[in-house]
């Protein structure tokens, strides 16, 4: 209730001494007038006076001035703005000598004042003749009772200082609190001259009395986070005086930048020897002092939590955890607790119930968010430990009962084991503690009721405390693997190679013993499995296609297997074809009339007594193909082992379908389209990727939502379709769609063919089905390529000499020189990433090769609109939404003024 009443009282002083501060009698109205004197001024010698502005003496266009001069200065540095250019006009002559008094009170005696104000002198148009520069201008300050206190005279000099305003300050002591201001001027000997006064209400300087602000407790604080702060403006203890607000600096000058309101209000810590200081500021933006000795101090010194001690014993039955804040040192500050000394992490959620653990306290700042060091001491630390098994580290392996062995045999003739030889002679458990041995390693099933006689089996140890109910670990890592002894050996059963092919039918069931190449050893037997785990039943004879089959030595006297043998399998492998690909591989006719020839592709020695055949669909239906050796037709073909003397075909063992492939490599013929393969590659600035790699322009059309956005139809008019751009399975990594046009290298306007095509991710273009190179029509002359996109610059190639057969190669990313610019147009390509690239934001719908307001307009049109999932022209980065990212794409190439070279043609 106090500090309330303070700022009440505080208030109410501001608002009435606020009342005495000094205003002066303003040199202005809202109108001029040739016979006018401004309010709060009387006329002392001659008169009557002028209100002027700049069209003349009083406002009259028939005084005009005979010089230009600037507005009054009012006019725009006033509060009380002088908005129609008024300013008082004294004459003085030898028929006229005009003089003015003003009487200005709210004067606080002994206070320093200084006042500002304007004057200028300028010479008129009379009716009777020009008048003349003035010589002087003079403001006098007196008591009430004509006791000159301080005076200002300025000398005007032609050439130097007239027609212009000058700016005056007349300084002096108030001896007073009312006090008379003199106006006048003087002229030169015979002459008529004008005075003009330009002064404002508020043209005092500002004063602020009281001295240096005091501070509580000498300014001084401390804080143990350096991320605290604190409220300067609480340490102020002085009363602010009437007018004034107290304001906070980093330097002792208040010459220098202060802080703001929020800034004071949250100040953070300094170093030692770094001070914050205090000032009193009038709205009129003048100090108290401009050396302030009030400064305060806010260090921060890191401080690690006190404790009361640094240790307690638990014993997790009766206790399972200790009160963490109970060991705490009275104290203001939040403590957070961590189980590292860096506070790593999140604190520890339950310091009232915290178990077996080492605990460090750090003091944390929750408004801030910082701690108060950055590593706790061995002081900060607080250990709960536990003094009874039940307490055991379940993952501290020191806590496992150890084990002589974790893999043992039950020898013949015994039929048991004695787990009891298996823990150390020198293992220490506590009192009243036992060794149990489980089939679970939770202890979940029942203890062995006689672990020195177990069959085969794998076992779990643990200590169980009868006293406390516990075990030494909630899960046992401490197991044995029990089986019996094996005499089938370590060494798999070998067997023969197959060498035979098999028809797919009519062979009679196979003896699989006949491929055994190893003697069975003594007491062993050999079995044969269709898996290498023999589960399930044995067989004795195979099948052609069906299966694998394993054999295994097998012990029957301890009814045990060797490890499995490799795996038989009768089949055929396929026909054996020069082709990597597990699908198959493309071969293409040659133009304009030459065949493949299929059985050029086997690869290897056709097994004796067979033969290849092709066929038309993979299960050898139908008519072979007649002509392998020259295969002019297009089409999928696939190839067949055939034995003329059991005329039948092999199996190969591979599914399709759910049914026997008989043939699973595919050989594709298509016939190859006369003309100039072109092996093309460009790239668009706009969604040109940051990485490098084969992948270095975005796909995001293709990929966009669950369908994509790129249209299968060509965006350029010529109906090219491409109904598979969207599915990247088939088509993979597509940009987007391309015109590639092929001209006349000499006259380049000459256009010879242009196809739509598809732009991949690379940057190669491709046919419509995905394919590279593209096919064109052969040329006879040299050739320029164009490469044309819906919302960037086309370019166009250096002349090709032969376009008419064969491969031809044209990189346009590797260098700007690649795209012509023969009329020294602007560069015709921008580098991003390291690559040269065709320029983004050609959009307006006709793309007329140049980057101007026309495709500003459509962009910030579409922007406004807020286009996203769509295939726009002015998403330039091409992700399917237009953004700031788009704009900010537009804006670079726009500022650059950049246009294609094919405006010229």
């Amino acid at each position: 209730m106090k500090k309330f009443f303070l700022h009440t009282l505080v208030s109410f002083l501001v608002l009435v001494n606020g009342a005495l501060a000094v205003d002066f009698p303003k040199t202005y109205t809202s109108y001029s007038c040739v016979n006018c004197t401004p309010a709060g001024y009387t006329i002392v010698t001659g008169g009557p006076v002028a209100l002027s502005n700049m069209n003349g003496l009083g406002g009259s266009p028939t005084r005009p001035w005979l010089d230009g001069f600037l507005p009054p200065p009012s006019s725009t540095k006033a509060i009380d703005q002088n908005g129609n250019n008024i300013f008082l006009s004294l004459r003085y002559g030898n028929v006229q000598k005009d003089k003015l008094k003003a009487n200005v009170g709210g004067f606080e005696i002994g206070n320093k004042y200084t006042l500002h104000y304007y004057v200028m002198t300028a010479r008129v148009d009379l009716t009777t003749g020009n008048s003349d520069y003035a010589a002087s201008a003079t403001i006098e300050v007196q008591t009430t009772n004509f006791v000159s206190i301080a005076s200002k005279t300025t000398t005007f000099s032609q050439g130097v200082n007239v027609s212009k305003w000058v700016e005056e300050t007349l300084t002096f002591v108030a001896p007073a609190t009312d006090l008379v201001f003199y106006l006048s001027g003087m002229s030169n000997p015979q002459q008529t001259a004008f005075v003009n006064f330009d002064i404002h209400p508020k043209s005092f300087d500002c004063v602020v009395p009281g001295g240096q602000v005091e501070l509580f407790h000498g300014g001084s604080q401390s804080t143990p986070f350096a991320c605290g702060t604190t409220n300067l403006y609480d340490l102020i203890k002085s009363t602010t005086p009437a007018g004034a607000v107290p304001v906070w600096g980093i330097n002792p000058s208040s010459s220098y930048p202060q802080l703001t309101e929020q800034e004071a209000k949250t100040a953070g810590p300094k170093a030692a020897g770094q001070y914050y200081y205090a000032f009193y500021k009038t709205p009129g933006g003048c100090y108290n002092t401009d050396i302030s000795t009030a400064k305060a101090s806010f260090i921060a010194t890191p401080t690690q939590v006190a404790l009361t001690s640094n240790q307690k014993s638990i014993d997790c039955i009766n206790q399972s955890g200790v009160d963490l804040n109970a060991q705490l040192s009275p104290t203001t500050y939040k403590v957070h607790w961590f189980t590292n000394d860096k506070h790593q992490g999140i604190p520890f959620d339950n310091p009232p119930s915290a178990p077996v653990n080492s605990y460090y306290a750090f003091y944390f700042d929750s408004k801030n968010n910082c701690y108060s060091v950055d590593k706790a001491a061995s002081s900060a630390l607080f250990s709960v430990y536990g003094s009874t098994m039940c307490c055991n580290d379940p993952s501290d392996p020191s806590n496992q009962v150890p084990l002589l062995n974790t893999d043992v045999k039950i020898v013949a003739p015994a039929q048991t084991y004695d787990l009891t030889k298996l823990i150390p002679s020198n293992i220490s458990i506590p009192p009243n503690a036992i060794i149990e041995w489980y089939t679970t390693s939770d202890h979940s099933s029942a203890p062995i009721s006689d672990p020195q006689h177990v069959s085969a089996g794998k076992y779990y140890a643990f200590v169980h405390d009868l006293s406390n109910g516990c075990f030494n670990v909630p899960l046992s890592k401490s197991s044995v693997n029990v089986s019996k002894a094996c005499n089938a050996g370590s060494t798999p059963v070998a067997l023969k190679t197959v060498n035979n092919l098999y028809c797919q039918e009519g062979e009679p069931p196979i003896n699989l013993n006949d491929f055994v190449a190893s003697v069975p050893p003594a007491g062993l037997s050999v079995v044969w499995y269709t898996n290498n785990q023999h589960s399930g039943n044995p067989v004795t004879t195979g099948q052609v296609g069906e299966v694998p089959y394993f054999a295994f030595f097998y012990d029957n006297a301890n009814q045990c297997f060797s490890p499995p043998s490799s795996s038989l399998y009768f089949t055929t492998m396929q026909v054996t074809l020069n082709c990597p690909y597990e699908d198959g591989c493309q071969y293409s006719t040659s133009c304009p009339s030459g065949g493949v020839n299929l059985n050029a592709l086997h690869s290897g020695p056709i097994p004796s007594g067979w033969e290849v055949r092709w066929f038309n669909n993979r299960f050898h239906t139908g008519q072979q193909i007649a002509n392998p050796d020259n295969l002019t037709e297009e089409g999928d073909y696939y190839a067949f082992y055939y034995s003329p003397t059991k005329q039948c075909y092999n199996k190969t063992g591979f599914q399709q379908d759910g049914t026997e492939d008989l043939s699973n490599k595919k050989i594709t013929i298509v016939n190859q389209p006369c003309g100039t393969q072109l092996d093309l590659r460009v790239v668009l600035q706009g969604a040109r990727l940051s990485g490098t790699g084969d992948d270095i322009m975005r796909n995001d059309l293709q990929l966009y939502g669950n369908s994509g956005l790129l249209p299968t139809v060509s965006p350029y008019g010529d109906l090219e379709t491409c109904p598979d751009i969207n599915n990247s399975l088939k088509m993979s990594n597509v940009a987007d769609w391309v015109k590639v046009e092929i001209r006349d290298a000499t006259t380049p306007s000459t256009l010879l063919e242009s196809r739509s095509l598809i732009l991949l991710s690379s940057g190669f273009v491709a046919d419509l089905d995905g394919s590279l190179p593209p096919v064109f029509t052969s040329q006879s002359k040299p050739v320029r390529i164009v490469v044309k996109h819906r919302n960037h610059l086309p370019v166009m190639s250096n002349p090709i000499q032969d376009f008419s057969t064969g491969t031809v190669s044209y990189d346009f990313t590797t260098a700007l020189s690649q795209a012509s610019n023969a009329f020294g147009d602007s560069p015709q390509m921008v580098q991003k990433n390291g690559t040269w690239c065709m320029p983004s934001a050609d959009l307006n719908a006709t793309q007329d090769f140049v980057i101007d307001g026309k495709d500003g307009t459509f962009f910030n049109t579409q922007f406004r609109t807020d286009v996203f999932d769509s295939y726009d022209r002015a998403d330039l980065n091409m992700d399917g939404i237009v953004d700031g990212v788009d704009g900010t794409l537009f804006n670079i190439n726009f500022y650059l003024d950049i246009f294609s070279t094919l405006i010229n043609y």
